[in-house]
């Protein structure tokens, strides 16, 4: 290795003992080649003359050192000196990485490293087109951090930054890391053999999250609109106290005369907060003289800013009465993760518990010992704030407008309810009600609400965002392809595609909720002779198909009585054909509208067809034995999700297929369906003497509308389309329905038991019209425009509303869940998410600020969302605990159709991941269109 040096020439240089130091003008430069031939640094021996002494030069691999040696004088001894500074050249800044590096050499590179021309300021400047790895010096980021503090917590949000110690640090120390942390470094690269202070912090951090080894960034750190500034006064979020009890074990793990050779040791406790500089702090106990079991019993609080970042560190020590200090253990531990209460603390050593393999080799025998027997005793507890359920200004402003004397009589209430809750058919009688139903409350005013009553009344369950009273309200007497439809997919089936339980329980679950399109898959079973429901060609157990359809007659129509349409993928033999039409005609009998073989020329409308079950399938075809089955050459190519899920017969039908069809099955058909011969082109095209129903796959939907999207809102005016999932959702996972239904899509097909987003947004949906499972389409949707336009949902629209959603607070987490299952030890800290899932123009997020340690977080904050389509708008609401080294923790859901928000304020419950609505979890919201 070349190890540059500036030197003063001691060959050619007269040293004179009276004389006084060498100037540094004297010196002249000579480069010194070190060869090394083995895996450490060496050491330099630069002079060979008895009268000047060198201590060792230790050279760090892939540091590039420039040392200046001084000759000084120093009793009658001319002594060498070094002054070592650090070139801070790094490999990343070599030219000929990039340029010659072998392709085989780059190919393996997954993180790309380099800081780019120019300087500070462009290093840390943020490409959104790709991410890399910026290496600074300890020094380097020290100089920054004055100028260019921000940019670099704004350029770790992106990017990766490293830190390493710089070159003088010859002998493996280590720098201080919480200055990197706080500005958003993720790789603070310390010596692991420079025992101290400075890695015993690392350790401590890395305590957090399981010890896996990542530590998840605090939000404050992620957020691109407020960027975060450790050095900014901030205000306590809490305050950490500490209790100091007692310690023991020193008295087993160190010899007897460790600490003092004729008398106990005298032991004293030091508690330092280590973090954002406004938390930095350290405090001490009293020192107990003579006692191996010291009770030290202090307490000590530290206001914590950012307890997201702070550390806290404990040290022992042996005072010495000639004022040393003998080290006597030590640890540092994540201060959001310490459980609060009485909790014993164990200590290290210098070397740190997490060099266990050298301990035994590397400790005196007083030390060799392991770390779990001498201990301290300490009591961590967090003071909150307190939180009560008090309503918000709005709240408090709105009853003082609309009241006298602090009370609001029938009269003021009902003009509250006109003017804010514009319900304008309110009347006197109807706001005397509302006053009554709340009479029971201790907090009633026998002449109305007082301030707390009247908050208790806009908290109340009948205050819903939607109407419940309405009911069904849209005109259902239009056909059914004007409506949207609530579609299972593979409705049977309790899990995962491949290897769930096939039932007739997620059927009537499905039926409770509301679902109006149940799906089957027919196969023969094993002896040939019955008919069962699986998922084919999977691992699923079947379940017997009359089961199914029992089950299907006893809760059809307990959630809605509107017409309920079975979906048969049929892969039966003529015979079994026919005892499926046995099947259904004895289950059902008179509520089965099957109109005749043929298409029909118009759907009916949900009306007409109330309490009427109704058989959509593709026609009959043959199935033959499988030894008798032939691969027909020539034959259409299937695709990928025909191949997963079952292939789509061809609508066309040869001669000896009609022979072998089975006539009374084909009778119960009443919405055929198909695709016909042809392309995407071909199946579009509408047929003025027939209906039909087309199914298509996500897939195959979103490539279609790239050419064919009007095309499709043009079809969907006067048949049913059904999209399905693509068939790699082998764990039952769903798709973005706004892209079908955007398109007019009828029959978006969901899995039931895929619970996530996608399947909120469909519970969503269907919560309009009183939850019957039909939405009647938006008129856009139906017919063209003034111009003769069928809709375009990616057009360029104007913006016809503004939804303004106010976030005023939430409350019920504390009852309906465990104290501890957010946090468990400090109460949770909340944030919700709002926004709108509908035609991309108008899909936006927004998120408000996180709430620490509060059951009932009070946010007031507002949000504006331009809507160019408010009739496919939903409303999405979602509340998470934030968690620093976890993953959020989720509190809550619910998604709303904009068409039929309540104005006002409105107590907006939430529901669980599976869509249940918790007991007492609600928000208080309001809403405006502006």
């Amino acid at each position: 290795m070349d190890v540059d040096f500036e030197e003063e020439n001691l060959r050619s240089l007269q040293i004179e003992e009276d004389e006084g130091p060498i100037r540094p003008s004297s010196r002249i430069r000579r480069r010194i080649r070190i060869e090394s031939e083995v895996s450490r640094p060496n050491t330099a021996q630069l002079a060979d003359t008895p009268r000047i002494r060198i201590d060792g030069v230790s050279v760090a691999y892939r540091y590039r050192i420039r040392i200046r040696y001084v000759i000084r004088q120093q009793g009658g001894v001319s002594v060498l000196y070094r002054d070592v500074t650090e070139t801070d050249e790094d490999d990343e800044k070599d030219p000929k990485v990039g340029s010659q590096a072998a392709p085989q050499y780059r190919d393996l590179i997954a993180i790309p490293a380099g800081r780019g021309k120019g300087g500070m300021q462009a290093w840390l400047r943020v490409d959104p087109t790709k991410v890399r790895r910026i290496s600074l010096s300890e020094q380097k980021l020290e100089d920054a951090i004055s100028e260019y503090g921000q940019d670099i917590v704004r350029s770790t949000q992106k990017n990766i930054l490293r830190i390493y110690p710089r070159a003088i640090r010859l002998d493996s120390s280590n720098y201080k890391p919480l200055c990197a942390l706080m500005h958003g470094a993720q790789m603070v690269a310390l010596n692991m053999q420079g025992y101290g202070k400075s890695l015993w912090l690392m350790h401590g951090m890395f305590r957090a999250n399981g010890g896996c080894g990542y530590v998840k960034k605090p939000d404050f750190l992620l957020d691109a609109d407020e960027v975060f500034d450790p050095e900014a006064e901030l205000p306590v979020k809490t305050t950490l106290r500490v209790t100091v009890y007692m310690g023991e074990g020193w008295y087993y793990d160190f010899s007897h005369t460790h600490f003092d050779t004729y008398s106990p040791p005298d032991f004293r406790a030091k508690i330092a907060i280590v973090g954002v500089p406004a938390d930095k702090k350290k405090k001490k106990t009293k020192t107990i003289d003579d006692n191996w079991i010291p009770s030290w019993d202090e307490v000590f609080e530290f206001p914590l800013t950012v307890p997201e970042l702070a550390l806290l560190r404990l040290q022992v020590s042996e005072e010495d009465v000639s004022g040393k200090t003998m080290f006597a253990g030590q640890t540092c531990l994540p201060v959001s993760e310490l459980r609060e209460g009485i909790r014993a603390s164990s200590l290290s050593h210098h070397i740190s518990s997490l060099i266990s393999n050298f301990r035994n080799n590397r400790l005196p025998k007083s030390e060799m010992s392991s770390k779990q027997t001498y201990r301290v005793c300490f009591c961590f507890r967090r003071r909150f704030r307190l939180a009560a359920s008090e309503a918000p200004p709005d709240v408090k402003k709105l009853f003082a407008e609309y009241s006298e004397n602090g009370v609001m009589d029938a009269e003021h209430l009902r003009r509250f309810m006109e003017n804010v809750q514009q319900q304008k058919d309110a009347t006197v009688e109807d706001a005397q009600a509302v006053i009554d139903s709340l009479k029971h409350l201790s907090i009633f005013h026998r002449r109305g609400f007082n301030l707390e009553g009247f908050f208790k009344y806009l908290f109340a369950d009948d205050n819903q965002p939607i109407n419940t009273k309405l009911g069904v309200h849209h005109d259902m007497t239009g056909p059914l392809s004007h409506y949207f439809i609530y579609t299972g997919h593979n409705s049977y089936l309790t899990g995962n595609q491949l290897s769930s339980d096939c039932s007739d329980v997620p059927i009537i679950n499905a039926l409770h909720r509301g679902v109006r399109v149940i799906e089957l898959d027919i196969w023969p079973n094993s002896a040939g002779d019955n008919v069962n429901v699986l998922h084919g060609r999977t691992l699923t157990t079947p379940v017997e198909l009359i089961k199914c359809l029992r089950s299907i007659k006893e809760n059809a129509f307990v959630a809605s009585e509107y017409p309920l349409v079975i979906t048969l993928e049929d892969h039966l033999t003529p015979d079994l054909q026919a005892k499926v039409a046995e099947m259904i005609n004895e289950t059902f009998g008179d509520i089965l509208f099957a109109p005749g073989s043929e298409c029909l020329k118009d759907f009916p409308s949900p009306e007409f067809l109330k309490k009427r079950v109704i058989i959509s399938t593709k026609p009959p075809k043959e199935y033959l034995k499988a030894k008798d089955v032939k691969v027909q050459e020539g034959g259409l190519k299937k695709e990928k999700d025909e191949e997963a899920w079952g292939s789509e017969p061809n609508y066309a039908k040869n001669d000896k297929e009609q022979q072998n069809e089975a006539p009374e099955y084909r009778q119960l058909i009443a919405i055929h369906a198909g695709k016909g011969k042809g392309g995407m082109q071909d199946w579009l095209r509408v047929d003025p003497d027939k209906v039909r129903r087309l199914s298509l796959s996500e897939q195959e939907l979103e490539k279609a509308i790239v050419d064919y999207g009007r095309d499709i809102v043009r079809f969907t005016q006067r048949n049913l389309l059904r999209v399905y999932p693509k068939g790699i959702r082998f764990d039952s996972s769903n798709y973005n329905p706004l892209i079908a239904w955007s398109h007019g899509a009828q029959m978006v097909a969901f899995n039931m038991q895929g619970y996530g987003r996608s399947l909120w947004v469909m519970h969503g949906m269907f919560r309009a019209n009183g939850g019957c499972g039909y939405v009647k389409k938006p008129d856009i949707l139906l017919k063209p425009n003034a111009y003769g336009e069928v809709f375009d949902p990616n057009a360029s629209l104007p913006v016809k509303t503004t939804l303004r959603v106010t976030v005023y607070m939430g409350e019920g987490w504390y009852y309906d869940f465990r104290h501890t299952h957010f946090d468990t030890y400090s109460p949770p800290d909340f944030y919700a998410r709002v926004g709108i899932a509908g035609v991309p123009a108008d899909t936006i997020m927004k998120k408000t600020k996180t709430l620490e340690d509060n059951w009932i977080p009070n946010w007031d904050e507002v949000f504006e969302f331009p809507l160019r389509v408010p009739e496919l708008a939903l409303l999405r609401i979602e509340v998470h605990e934030y968690d620093m080294s976890e993953k959020d923790d989720f509190a809550g859901q619910t998604c709303l159709p904009v068409t039929e928000l309540c104005k006002g304020i409105r107590a907006v419950p939430l529901h669980n991941r599976k869509g249940v609505k918790y007991n007492s979890v609600k928000l208080l919201m309001r809403f405006e269109f502006v």
